[in-house]
């Protein structure tokens, strides 16, 4: 059985959910200039080992000529729902996966960089564009329940493992779709149909790993409910990279598992496995990739 860990997702200082919250309130008002915020005061103590990456990161290059963002004190990590938070020395960075917009906020002021580039606004007020968005695109639950919704786009190779990287890093392990996005916390149920292509890696896998392997099994990737897996073992100190179907009914994720003689399923919801009674071995005459799920017509 292809093996999961448990998102370890870290709590939210009650100060910090403040800041994350302020990005919700409403009321318009004039965009103040950059120049005006002024140095922030902090007494907090940088992590050595942490760095901004990809929107954060984006984000913290933007800003760094007026030094509001300060410096990380954690790796980003992500809550159950998707949205992304990383706590620096002066405030907070943000990440909405609903709107896809990145934000930092100092409690005063919030940062977006949004749709008309970067702009400033007082933290508990919101920009018409924000009040205004469309609705998101269907989450991976729904549209594998009623897949007569339109499928999102693909995401961009490189910008996956990119991704894929940060939450390995973070967490010891991920579950990624190339539609969706990161699936932990989905009521989704991981199901390992492919150990033919399982790919071990020695340490923590590189760009360049992640990339390769998301390249040489993109046909298969292309299927909505598939995805991406992978697994840090510290006893071995080998990473686990891994396809997997992720299925959001469990009975059929659980004769899935009992047809390809898998220990036990996983849950992405609980994070927590389920037995389906099988001994974990290769079985033989196994189909053909592209044939283990019935492939149905997606929009």
């Amino acid at each position: 059985m292809t093996q999961h860990i448990k998102q370890r997702y870290k709590p939210i200082h009650a100060l910090m959910l403040a800041l994350a919250l302020l990005l919700a309130m409403s009321s318009l008002l004039p965009v103040p200039a950059l120049a005006d915020t002024g140095d922030q005061a902090s007494t907090a103590t940088p992590c050595a080992d942490c760095r901004f990456v990809l929107g954060f990161e984006s984000m913290h290059n933007l800003l760094a000529d007026s030094g509001v963002v300060g410096s990380c004190l954690e790796d980003e990590y992500h809550t159950p729902d998707g949205d992304g938070f990383q706590r620096t020395t002066n405030g907070l960075m943000i990440w909405k996966k609903a709107s896809n917009w990145t934000a930092f906020t100092n409690g005063e002021y919030t940062w977006i960089n949004g749709p008309f580039g970067l702009q400033r606004r007082a933290a508990t007020d919101q920009f018409a564009w924000e009040a205004a968005l469309p609705d998101a695109t269907p989450d991976a639950v729904s549209f594998l329940t009623t897949p007569q919704a339109t499928l999102p786009e693909l995401m961009d190779v490189s910008e996956v493992a990119r991704y894929i990287e940060v939450a390995h890093r973070a967490n010891g392990g991920s579950t990624f779709n190339l539609y969706f996005g990161d699936l932990a916390g989905e009521e989704l149920y991981a199901v390992s149909l492919y150990p033919d292509l399982s790919v071990l890696v020695e340490g923590q896998p590189t760009l360049d790993d992640l990339q390769s392997f998301i390249i040489d099994n993109y046909d298969l990737l292309r299927d909505p409910r598939v995805s991406v897996g992978t697994w840090y073992n510290s006893e071995n100190g080998m990473t686990y990279l891994d396809i997997s179907a992720t299925i959001p009914d469990k009975e059929t994720a659980i004769a899935l598992g009992k047809e390809y003689n898998q220990l036990a399923i996983f849950s992405l919801a609980t994070f927590e496995e389920i037995s389906t009674g099988g001994t974990g071995e290769a079985i033989a005459g196994l189909p053909p990739v592209l044939d283990r799920l019935t492939r149905p017509e997606w929009n």
